[in-house]
């Protein structure tokens, strides 16, 4: 216990005095951080319902995919019975283990080995699911009309015969024991390494083999059965993650679209199930447990106050959840929360998916509440556009402003032109990239998502991308006098990444609203030049906080001025939800969206820009809907909810301004006949000196120089730039001691 207080103290010693040093930091953060920290939900007995619906819909679709898979084994150990030459030459069964327990075993006698490995003894049945390995091998899986084989070493693979008319970019497997290292067996334990050395060994003394268990077995069929092979040749089953990672489940839900494809193909029926049966209860499967385990607490338990504040005559119970956020959970501030910040929008083929729309406003209450537009996107723009100090002023400025999905001018529509994809591909693609993501993630991505593409074109395509949008690297390096000695040119977003890097390597990083710190561990006096992805990763996203926690404070001062009786919801990153009395929902969605210009102006005016464009100072629309969902139109059906959901409404701008235009509440517009707003309107603000400096713009100090350099297309014409600039001096001493200097271009 000594050891402990010790060890509090300790810590507690090195907190305060970093606390003292930034005491004096920004309110609004910390304010909006408390107003993150109040987060709850509402919902009704339609939850109980929500999952036990979930759960019967999972148990049923996964029943139904395990006895077909226990009857196909049953089949194969009757066809084992009957034929067992053929069982030797099968491609899929060869790789079972058929040998048979010895007489006195009293654990299913006569069946084979595999057989018995997946009998579970407590419930005196067979038990294969999609995950088991001898799932794919039952199915008589094929990659491209090969079969599919397993190896210890790289996975699912597909045997392809030598005399085959085949061609791939992929890399051939490797099983020869001069080829095998260690790193090739890293993911094997110990005592399977061990086995390997001890068979090898005991095969060069002669000695009478032992019978091996099943993972030394696997481990030496890649020596025997897949190095003996002299007539076929073995490639691994690509895997979303890249070339280097093994495929352990073809039966994932990612490769269902490759299956409807005709690439991954069976001869059962059952392979194509058990696809859709992964894909469809994938969600149920990764959150039921946090689902299940969330805390949900009715108006009638014992210990509440009654109706809890709200209507009594709702027709359902009113239940309340709390969600178990941090508020500041990772190094960027984002909040963290396990469940409701991952929920997933509902779609009709998962299982679950609808757990949103179950949290339903109670009766006399709306959920107000808007995504914002392309938050990151657009304050990563503005960072560029600060450079030259009005709005647009960059390529990837003017296309957050006025690029048009229709047309094609929009960034998402160029990446996916540049890259022939599709263009809800190529926001990842985007938002990557913004984050710091490099051409290594982006030839990786390419690939995932067209596994028949090889990786020169993937390479090329990739540089094409970085070329056209962040440019290239200039560096100086002494080739030059130059007063820039790293910087980004020639793309659409070379501005942006300079500004970002700017930002990111100085002395005190600081997010240009708030003025929000970075992690002392990420100076640039502790890493040096590392880890420039996660720093340049924190400017874009921690501005994205700072936008959250204006807008909550913004609208949280709205709220209170204008009486408007409602509170914060809950909010995922770019997205807000209130809930409001029925009758201010207009009202609420009015000061929604002042909030918004607001948030946005103060953004601009951080940034040296003075003036907001029309095109970004509102929300695009915000809701106000009666349940928690993505959009206020949608049906929210899925295979376990076939439930009606009323449409909410969604409301531009305009929309809204015809059904309100004043967030004076109607009584008191009533008493002063709409005319003064005196009362409402006569704050004076009186700011120290602390305050006033962290209202300091934060402009970008570089000449014109800089900004015509940036823009250049080729490293010749950057060179020759600033070579005219600034010339490199050089000077020699005579022999009469006198120095003789001289300008060099």
């Amino acid at each position: 216990t000594m050891a402990l207080h010790i060890a509090v103290n300790g810590l507690c010693g090195q907190q305060r005095p970093t606390w003292v040093r930034y005491k004096k930091a920004e309110e609004n953060g910390d304010v909006g951080m408390l107003e993150m920290g109040n987060m709850f939900l509402t919902t009704s007995k339609d939850w109980d319902d929500y999952v036990q619906n979930a759960e019967k819909v999972y148990l049923t679709k996964r029943d139904a995919v395990e006895k077909s898979l226990q009857q196909l084994a049953d089949d194969a150990v009757e066809l084992g019975k009957k034929d067992p030459e053929f069982i030797k030459t099968d491609p899929w069964l060869s790789q079972l283990d058929w040998s048979l327990p010895s007489s006195r075993s009293k654990k299913l006698p006569g069946y084979p080995n595999w057989y018995r490995d997946n009998y579970c003894n407590k419930k005196c049945k067979l038990k294969i699911t999609p995950k088991s390995r001898i799932a794919p091998l039952l199915l008589r899986l094929k990659w491209q009309d090969f079969p599919l084989y397993y190896s210890r070493n790289y996975g699912w693979t597909y045997r392809v015969p030598r005399d085959a008319d085949y061609q791939t970019t992929a890399e051939e497997c490797k099983f020869s024991r001069d080829d095998l290292s260690e790193t090739e067996i890293k993911d094997s334990s110990n005592e399977d390494v061990e086995n390997i050395h001890k068979n090898a060994n005991e095969k060069k003394k002669g000695s009478p083999k032992k019978k091996s268990n099943t993972k030394s077995k696997l481990l030496k069929d890649d020596f025997e059965l897949f190095a003996n092979d002299q007539s076929g040749k073995y490639y691994r089953v690509p895997h979303k993650d890249g070339l280097e990672a093994k495929c352990l489940l073809p039966l994932a839900k990612h490769y269902i679209a490759l299956f409807e494809k005709g690439v991954l193909t069976s001869e059962h029926k059952v392979a194509k199930d058990a696809l859709t049966m992964n894909a469809n209860c994938s969600y149920w499967i990764s959150s039921r447990e946090r689902i299940r385990k969330q805390m949900v607490i009715y108006e009638d338990h014992p210990n509440i106050m009654k109706n809890m504040g709200f209507e009594s005559d709702n027709e359902k119970k009113v239940g309340m959840i709390l969600p178990q956020t941090v508020t500041m959970g990772t190094i960027t501030r984002r909040a963290v929360e396990n469940t409701w910040m991952t929920a997933s929008n509902a779609k009709k083929d998962r299982i679950g998916s609808e757990l949103k729309a179950i949290i339903q406003a109670p009766k006399g209450y709306k959920i107000i509440g808007a995504d914002v537009d392309s938050e990151e996107l657009w304050i990563a723009s503005l960072i560029g556009d600060s450079q030259f100090g009005f709005h647009g002023s960059t390529a990837m400025g003017w296309m957050t402003l006025q690029g048009n999905k229709a047309a094609g001018t929009d960034q998402h529509s160029r990446t996916a032109n540049i890259l022939k994809i599709s263009r809800s591909d190529a926001k990842v693609f985007n938002y990557g990239r913004i984050y710091g993501a490099g051409l290594k993630f982006a030839i990786q991505l390419l690939k995932q998502f067209n596994e028949t593409m090889g990786d020169s074109q993937a390479k090329e395509r990739a540089n094409d991308l970085y070329n056209h949008t962040k440019g290239k690297k200039f560096y100086a390096r002494g080739k030059i006098k130059s007063p820039y000695e790293l910087f980004w040119y020639g793309g659409s977003e070379s501005y942006m990444f300079n500004r970002l890097e700017e930002i990111a390597t100085d002395e005190n990083p600081q997010t240009p609203a708030l003025r929000c710190g970075i992690t002392e561990a990420l100076k640039g006096n502790i890493v040096h030049n590392h880890y420039m992805t996660s720093r340049v990763n924190w400017v874009v996203q921690s501005s994205g906080v700072d936008y959250l926690h204006l807008l909550l404070v913004s609208m949280q001062y709205l709220m209170e001025k204008y009486k408007i009786e409602g509170r914060f919801m809950l909010s995922v990153h770019d997205e807000v939800r209130f809930l409001v009395k029925e009758t201010d929902s207009y009202r609420a969605a009015l000061a929604l969206q002042i909030s918004n210009f607001w948030t946005r102006a103060m953004f601009s005016y951080m940034l040296g820009i003075n003036d907001l464009p029309m095109s970004v100072a509102f929300f695009s629309a915000v809701d106000i809907d009666h349940v928690l969902r993505k959009e206020a139109d949608s049906s929210c059906r899925t295979i376990s909810y076939d439930t009606e959901i009323e449409d909410g409404e969604s409301l531009t701008i305009h929309e809204l301004l015809k059904h309100k235009s004043s967030l004076i509440p109607p009584d008191e517009n009533d008493r002063n006949n709409g005319d003064d707003y005196s009362e409402f309107h006569n704050d004076k603000v009186n700011y120290n000196e602390n305050e006033l400096l962290l209202l300091n713009p934060c402009k970008a100090a570089k000449d014109k120089e800089y900004l015509t350099i940036q823009g250049l297309s080729s490293e010749e014409e950057v060179e020759n730039l600033i070579s005219k600039n600034h010339p490199r001096i050089s000077s020699f001493k005579l022999k009469n001691g006198q120095q003789l200097n001289f300008r060099t271009m």
